[in-house]
């Protein structure tokens, strides 16, 4: 099972899917990690994409990872602590990047900018999440 699929129904409604991964605005995120949390879910983490209708480009480099599920760590504290560990991250390193100089890594994206694309306006998270019955 997709483990995406146990959030809200209005959390679910707000994501861009590509494929199988389902993706959020910046803005989005920390009510999806919320919404993660309260159906016991694990967050693996993610990172930022700039997707447009005929590209995707992925910012790998801009990820929000927490720490594995330590060896024998309960599901509980688990839940919380890569919860707390996935906003730090995010808050430290994915809200203060300045997304316009992070695109210039790609030229499809430097050339968008040239155009006066706002690149915030296509700036998504792919969030990865984990349930207790995962393997």
């Amino acid at each position: 099972m997709r483990e995406e699929l146990s959030l809200p129904p209005q959390i679910l409604n707000e994501a861009d899917i590509r494929g199988n991964e389902y993706a959020w605005k910046l803005s989005c995120i920390p009510l999806v990690a919320q919404a993660a949390r309260d159906e016991n879910l694990g967050i693996l983490g993610g990172q930022v994409q700039v997707r447009f209708p005929d590209a995707t480009c992925e910012f790998y480099w801009l990820n929000a990872d927490p720490a594995p599920r330590k060896l024998g760590e309960s599901w509980n504290t688990y839940v919380n602590r890569s919860y707390f560990e996935f906003i730090e991250l995010y808050n430290k390193i994915i809200l203060t990047a300045d997304m316009n100089i992070e695109a210039r890594h790609f030229d499809y994206l430097g050339k968008k900018i040239k155009d006066n694309l706002q690149i915030a306006d296509y700036t998504f998270f792919v969030l990865y999440f984990i349930n207790g019955e995962s393997k």
